[in-house]
């Protein structure tokens, strides 16, 4: 009989990252870009905003702004562990025409001049875990 070690391929990644998946509408944060937010709110809180920019050089970028629960358009955040959240993101999906047929990771930078997290979807990093 021979046996094999199973491997898991997916790959942590360790900088602030968010994963996509348009056929759960759902987005989730990584350990990393879950610590940024907090870091950069101040607190940790259950509630996020998105953000558009309508400008031209904008398209497939939006932003995430950890709020408090009564503030327009906020969105409860899941936490399925203890370091990442994941939250809804139906509206945004149908915004900016999101359409993978894979859950997609993308790069989450900090826009400090806007204070949020800056996201864009032209640049993805990996599908389903794969680099």
């Amino acid at each position: 009989m021979t046996v094999k070690i199973l491997i898991n391929e997916n790959r942590r990644l360790n900088y602030p990252a968010v994963s996509i998946s348009t056929t759960l509408s759902r987005l989730t944060l990584n350990k990393e870009a879950f610590l940024l937010l907090k870091k950069e709110h101040g607190s940790e809180t259950q509630h996020a905003e998105i953000l558009l920019d309508d400008a031209e050089d904008k398209k497939g970028i939006f932003y995430i702004k950890l709020c408090d629960g009564t503030s327009a358009g906020s969105r409860k955040l899941d936490a399925p562990s203890k370091s990442s959240r994941t939250f809804n993101i139906n509206n945004l999906i149908q915004a900016l025409n999101l359409n993978f047929t894979t859950t997609t990771r993308f790069k989450m930078d900090y826009d400090k001049v806007l204070k949020t997290a800056k996201v864009n979807t032209t640049e993805p990093i990996s599908t389903e875990g794969k680099e």
